[in-house]
């Protein structure tokens, strides 16, 4: 980890988000950290990677990832496509316009040819929305999650500030 940052819940105490924090300037191209390929929780597919971190999940301090997961508990999710229709309704003519439309299941469906995930299941759904909000995708079209990369503010489409090599 470059010595330019801090992982930290933020400057003000009160601050309950995780992330990390640049103490210093940090040029262009220069490397912030580096993971080993064994430390990223990954799937060949969306719905492999959900799966994954419900096993893991599942195992609690006996998995090989708790260190990292047990940082996940912290932080609960609520993505839109949690929520009811009547609730996703409310975001009607917002930006984007998918998560108003658009419910777990279906978005399981798009990602998966077959979606055998139980949404009821509150692992599974937790699981699931972690991978929505926190996963990012290889240029081999694998779903990781990432320690410390997830706690990055990444920039939108096409202003990218972060870079998985590698």
């Amino acid at each position: 980890v470059n010595p330019k940052l801090e992982l930290t819940t933020g400057p003000d105490p009160s601050w309950k988000v995780r992330g990390v924090f640049a103490t210093a300037s940090i040029s262009h191209g220069e490397r912030i950290f580096q993971l080993p390929p064994n430390l990223l929780l990954c799937g060949a597919s969306y719905c492999d990677a959900v799966n994954s971190l419900s096993q893991e999940l599942s195992k609690g301090p006996a998995s090989f990832w708790w260190p990292y997961l047990n940082i996940l508990e912290d932080h609960d999710i609520d993505l839109p496509i949690a929520w009811t229709d009547e609730e996703r309704d409310l975001l009607s003519g917002l930006h984007p316009s998918y998560m108003a439309k658009t419910g777990g299941n279906e978005i399981c469906d798009t990602y998966c040819d077959v979606c055998n995930l139980d949404m009821s299941d509150a692992t599974n759904l937790h699981s699931f929305q972690q991978v929505k909000a926190r996963s990012a995708e290889s240029k081999y079209d694998i779903i990781c999650m990432i320690p410390l990369f997830d706690a990055i503010n990444h920039a939108q489409e096409g202003n990218e500030n972060s870079l998985i090599m590698g």
